[in-house]
């Protein structure tokens, strides 16, 4: 039992480790960190979500109808295909965008959510999360 939880929590505190090292006062690099840090997620496909909440630097005021988010271009670079897509209400904002991904056996959940600020914009975060397609979370919601 303990090998089990050593071999799931180390690509958790590596990823962690790569997030924390690489972020800036602005954000991820998105030519590089981000897509490394995302690489190393549809890898291990841990089944985990992964939020970035350092990738947008400032506010926006007007939320898009039509949203395009970082970690799909990055998503879609690598072969992946959009399958499904949506937005609504979120608990701590106002807007919640979640797309869709599949490539062979891999599915990955994007999100980007607007949450509500003190200073009445918005602030941006993506998040993902990428597991095999056998993994009864993604996969059964789409079937």
């Amino acid at each position: 039992m303990r090998n089990d939880f050593i071999v799931f929590i180390k690509p958790i505190v590596l990823l962690f480790v790569i997030i924390t090292t690489s972020c800036k006062e602005r954000g991820l690099q998105e030519d590089g960190t981000l897509k490394k840090t995302i690489s190393f997620i549809i890898q291990n496909k841990i089944n985990e979500t992964i939020d970035f909440p350092f990738l947008y630097d400032s506010l926006v005021y007007k939320i898009p109808d039509n949203s395009i988010l970082k970690v799909e271009k990055i998503l879609i670079n690598k072969g992946f295909k959009k399958i499904r897509s949506g937005r609504g209400n979120h608990i701590r904002g106002p807007r919640i965008v979640i797309k869709t991904f599949k490539k062979e056996d891999c599915y990955c959940e994007v999100s980007k959510i607007y949450y509500s600020s003190q200073n009445s914009g918005y602030e941006i975060t993506e998040r993902i999360k990428c597991l095999l397609e056998n993994s009864s979370d993604i996969a059964n919601k789409i079937k």
